[in-house]
């Protein structure tokens, strides 16, 4: 969709796992303990993390991704 541009959505709510299908893009889940794990998880995603905190994220997760 975005020739040259790597893109990952990061977001706590469905609509932003449904951003990164709608974008193929991956997804990177941060559990703000706002949305439930299994709402995200019922959402079919082929390319995701889930952490805990953003704190967590370290540049390899990120190009494990892309």
């Amino acid at each position: 969709m975005y020739p040259g541009d790597n893109i990952i959505v990061i977001g706590d709510h469905p609509k932003d796992a449904i951003l990164s299908i709608n974008l193929n893009c991956p997804f990177i889940c941060v559990l703000t303990g706002l949305h439930s794990l299994d709402d995200l998880k019922s959402i079919n995603l082929s390319n995701y993390m889930i952490i805990d905190s953003v704190s967590d994220l370290i540049i390899d997760d990120i190009y494990s991704l892309i």
